[in-house]
């Protein structure tokens, strides 16, 4: 029941930390861990455009659908990391802070 700074991050009475979800995760903090996230897909997608393309013009002949498919292997990953990043960046940072022990 003390008076706490609005910018403080930790109660100095208690020891509870603000955050949105967790204890010490501020809005700055979810919008870096968005950007891990973006990145992790376009890492993914230029992977899969690198598989795809290698088995499209690889040596032993396949066609443009065997490369396509080797781009869609990861498909998931890129969905997961695009959509993770997008939530992280867009929701989360909007919800209130919370004071956690």
């Amino acid at each position: 029941m003390s008076e706490i700074h609005a910018e403080a991050t930790t109660c100095p009475s208690c020891g509870a930390q603000r955050g949105i979800l967790k204890p010490g995760w501020s809005a700055e903090r979810w919008r870096g861990a968005a950007q891990v996230m973006f990145i992790g897909a376009g890492i993914a997608v230029l992977i899969g455009i690198a598989l795809g393309y290698s088995a499209a013009t690889s040596s032993w002949q396949v066609n443009w659908g065997v490369g396509f498919f080797m781009f869609m292997l990861l498909s998931p990953f890129m969905l997961f990391f695009g959509i993770a990043g997008l939530v992280m960046h867009r929701f989360i940072p909007r919800m209130q802070e919370s004071w956690f022990r």
